[in-house]
């Protein structure tokens, strides 16, 4: 019988960074910064409210590669605690219950297509996009009961029946 201490295992490395730049412009970067920002604000008086943004979230423990970064996220029932990053299995399962992702020409097809359906796969219950080049700015992805996603455009913000926090959309010139 093979007798394997804890120190032969090797500990697997679950990275804070990928070197690549937070936002494609500073616009992109400033409104992702303020979202984060005035969602802290609204939930600062509660401690079971973790807002973040752009940092990885891990949802498969011993894969690395399972990773994924939104803009901004918001996890209900969760610690307000300083991370590094937000691994599921650390946290009891659980997932965000929003996502906002800023959409830009170089990330639309990834936020449309692949974070869209991760999102959905892992069980995110509202998916917000915000994007320059739509006509209405915004669209959401809100999860039904049982698994079903319906689109929408508007010019507010929906009012989001997760947080109650809603945005408008304003536009200058």
């Amino acid at each position: 019988m093979q007798n394997l201490s804890s120190s032969s295992f090797t500990e697997i490395a679950y990275p804070d960074s990928d070197s690549l730049p937070m936002a494609e412009s500073d616009s992109a970067r400033d409104y992702l910064i303020y979202a984060v920002e005035a969602l802290e604000i609204y939930f600062q008086t509660n401690p079971q409210v973790y807002v973040s943004g752009n940092l990885f979230i891990y949802y498969e423990q011993g894969n690395p590669k399972a990773v994924v970064a939104p803009d901004v996220f918001v996890v209900l029932g969760v610690a307000k605690q300083k991370r590094r990053v937000y691994k599921l299995w650390e946290e009891n399962n659980k997932v965000p219950d929003f996502v906002l992702e800023v959409t830009s020409k170089s990330t639309v097809s990834e936020d449309q297509g692949i974070k869209k359906g991760l999102y959905a796969f892992l069980g995110v219950r509202e998916y917000f996009q915000l994007s320059r080049s739509s006509p209405k700015g915004i669209s959401s992805y809100r999860r039904q009961l049982p698994a079903d996603a319906c689109d929408y455009f508007a010019q507010w913000f929906p009012r989001s029946p997760l947080t109650n926090f809603g945005v408008r959309v304003a536009r200058t010139r």
